[in-house]
């Protein structure tokens, strides 16, 4: 059977995890780095396409999302239904409301945006949403670093959620990823969009509001270190490079 070197890590959570020697390698790197202007070549990002874009990204590395959490809440709150209302009118089904009616959804989506920070920055993690991420993610306590763990579904219907995955007892980290500002893009290639799910008028509101909320305030995202998404991290002397970082253990086995 094959070997994978692999360690039992321990997060600042006193939670334990699996990592290979490499995952460990990259994280250490990255929590040794200061923060600062950083660069992400050949980021490759995949949720909602079909063809992933290739981008050069400048950054700013090293930034706490509760920092940026309250300056998205004051922006947030400045946010009027004229604001949003040339979002609103492109969508297909909420161009489909009358004004009294859409003017409705966007107060209420606007509070339920609002209310989901303030949870954030309250610690507040009683609902589903926030359990599962704390189930299914390892924090490292430094520099916006955290691990999404390998996961599998459990149960069913209602029921149905993610969990991790357990190797001897404990979990298993899939991904590092750590969270930044960006600050310039380079568009290397163009993607291809993957067509719009058919949402109900809740969420395409707030998908209005937070494309508003995006265009005038800081954008908080997190980069997923996989060997096939980035080519290279660049931080003052440091780069981690997508090979460096390898794949998790179970993909390994798989070959």
């Amino acid at each position: 059977m094959l070997q994978v070197e692999r360690v039992l890590a321990n997060l600042a959570d006193d939670q334990s995890v699996w990592m290979t020697q490499a995952q460990v390698d990259t994280v250490n790197q990255l929590m040794d780095c200061k923060h600062g202007i950083a660069a992400i070549h050949g980021l490759r990002p995949s949720t909602g396409y079909i063809v992933p874009p290739v981008h050069d990204v400048q950054i700013l590395f090293g930034i706490k999302y509760t920092n940026c959490a309250k300056r998205k809440l004051n922006d947030l709150e400045k946010i009027m239904f004229e604001n949003v209302e040339c979002h609103v009118v492109k969508d297909l089904k909420l161009s489909l409301l009358t004004r009294e009616e859409q003017i409705e959804a966007f107060n209420t989506r606007k509070e339920f945006e609002m209310n989901s920070i303030r949870k954030t920055l309250d610690g507040d993690r009683d609902d589903n949403y926030r359990q599962a991420h704390d189930r299914c993610y390892a924090q490292f306590g430094k520099n916006g670093l955290k691990a999404n763990l390998v996961t599998e579904d459990v149960g069913t219907g209602k029921d149905k959620r993610k969990e991790p995955v357990m190797l001897q007892g404990y979990p298993v980290v899939n991904r590092v990823m750590f969270g930044y500002l960006e600050l310039n893009r380079k568009v290397i290639q163009e993607g291809e969009y993957a067509p719009a799910k058919n949402s109900g008028v809740p969420v395409r509101m707030s998908n209005c509001i937070m494309k508003e909320l995006n265009s005038r305030s800081i954008g908080y995202k997190t980069a997923s270190l996989g060997t096939d998404n980035f080519d290279k991290v660049v931080l003052s002397k440091t780069e981690v490079l997508a090979e460096d970082v390898g794949e998790n253990i179970f993909s390994i086995l798989k070959g």
